[in-house]
C-alpha cells in the first residue's frame, strides 16, 4: 500500500512539471536574429590541391538574417537569408599558372576572383541540448506569476536545402583591371545554384528575450561556377564553402492564436 502511494505521489509531481515545460517552449517558439560571419571557399581557383590552405584562401565576410520556428522543444524550422562574399586566388606552384591569353612571354600568370552571392535556405535544426528538459516545480514562475526559468545552453545540428544566386568577376591576380574575358571556361553571368547546408551550432540565453550563439556550417553546391570558372582539366569536383558565424537572436512571444505578437510579454 505504501509503495502504491509513493508511485502515485511521483506521478502527481511529474505531470505538472511536464505541463509547465510544454507551456514555456510554446510561448517562446519564435526567434529572429542577425549574424556576421567569415566565408571560406573551396573552388577551382586557389590552392585546390591543399584542403587546409584553401580553407584560409580569400576569407571574406558574410551577413545573415535568421527566422526560427520551434516545431517542438528539440526541433526547429529555420529560414536563412544572407549575403555571401566569396573570393580566392591562385598561389605560387598552383596548377593554374600559365601564360596570359595572347602573351606567351610570361609564365607568372595566376587567376583570382570575387563573387557576390545571395544565399537563401530552409533548414531543420535538431537539438541535443534544448528546451526538452524537466524543470523544478514552481521555478518556472516568479512571485508575480511571470516566466523566469528557461534553458540557457543549446547545442544543435542542422541540415537543409536552398540556393545561392551569384555573379563573379575573374581577373589576373594582382591586376583587378584585367578581367579574364578570353579565358576558356570563364562565365560572368548571373547564376543560381542549389546548395545544401549542414553544420553544428551553440546558443546561450542571456535572458528570456536575448540569445547569442555561434555556428559552423558547410555548404555543398550542385555546380562548379561559384568562382566563375570551370574547366574539364582542373574542375574535378563541385565548389563548396564554409561559414563560421556569430549571431544575436531575439525571442518573440506567441499569442493566443499561436502567431507572434509584439504587444505583450509574460517576462
Amino acid at each position: 500500500m505504501v509503495k502504491k502511494f509513493r508511485m502515485l505521489l511521483v506521478l502527481l509531481v511529474l505531470l505538472p512539471l511536464n505541463g509547465e515545460a510544454q507551456i514555456l517552449w510554446r510561448i517562446l517558439r519564435y526567434e529572429g536574429g542577425i549574424g556576421l560571419g567569415s566565408v571560406h571557399s573551396h573552388t577551382d581557383i586557389g590552392p585546390a590541391q591543399s584542403e587546409f590552405s584553401n580553407f584560409f584562401n580569400g576569407s571574406r565576410p558574410s551577413f545573415s538574417l535568421d527566422f526560427r520556428y520551434k516545431l517542438d522543444p528539440n526541433v526547429c524550422l529555420k529560414l536563412d537569408l544572407g549575403y555571401v562574399w566569396l573570393s580566392g586566388r591562385d598561389v605560387e606552384g598552383d596548377s593554374h599558372m600559365r601564360p596570359p591569353p595572347g602573351d606567351d612571354s610570361r609564365h607568372d600568370f595566376y587567376y583570382a576572383f570575387n563573387t557576390n552571392a545571395f544565399e537563401h535556405t530552409i533548414r531543420l535544426e535538431l537539438y541535443a541540448l534544448g528546451d526538452g528538459r524537466m524543470r523544478t516545480s514552481g521555478a518556472i514562475y516568479n512571485r508575480k506569476g511571470m516566466l523566469n526559468d528557461f534553458n540557457t545552453l543549446y547545442v544543435y545540428g542542422f541540415i537543409g536545402a536552398g540556393g545561392v544566386l551569384h555573379q563573379t568577376r575573374m581577373f589576373e591576380a594582382g591586376n583587378k583591371a584585367n578581367e579574364l574575358i578570353a579565358v576558356k571556361g570563364y562565365d560572368n553571368n548571373l547564376k543560381w545554384t542549389p546548395v545544401f547546408p549542414v553544420g553544428i551550432g551553440v546558443k546561450y540565453a542571456l535572458s528570456s528575450k536575448w540569445v547569442v550563439g555561434g555556428e559552423l556550417g558547410y555548404r555543398y553546391c550542385m555546380g562548379d561556377f561559384l568562382d566563375g570558372y570551370s574547366d574539364d582539366h582542373f574542375s574535378d569536383y563541385n565548389d563548396y564553402y564554409y561559414i563560421l558565424s556569430a549571431k544575436v537572436l531575439y525571442r518573440i512571444r506567441a499569442g493566443r492564436g499561436g502567431l507572434p505578437t509584439f504587444t505583450r510579454y509574460l517576462y
